[in-house]
């Protein structure tokens, strides 16, 4: 995933959540941090996560079902 799909993402928009596909996880997010052109973040489990290892709600939807 990179900002812009994280950006249009309903789920994110609206109740900031995002899939961890590794964890089959739905987290919720309380911050994001920018690292040169990498985001890390920070879920309310206090775990963080590169934005490369999570997914929106909706693409992990059209993978699973589609």
């Amino acid at each position: 995933m990179n900002f812009s799909d994280l950006q249009n993402s309903n789920a994110f928009k609206y109740a900031k959540n995002v899939v961890i596909p590794t964890e089959r996880a739905i987290k919720e997010v309380t911050e994001i941090e920018k690292y040169d052109s990498d985001y890390v973040l920070y879920m309310t489990d206090k775990t963080s996560y590169g934005i490369s290892q999570c997914q929106s709600i909706e693409e992990t939807f059209r993978q699973e079902f589609y």
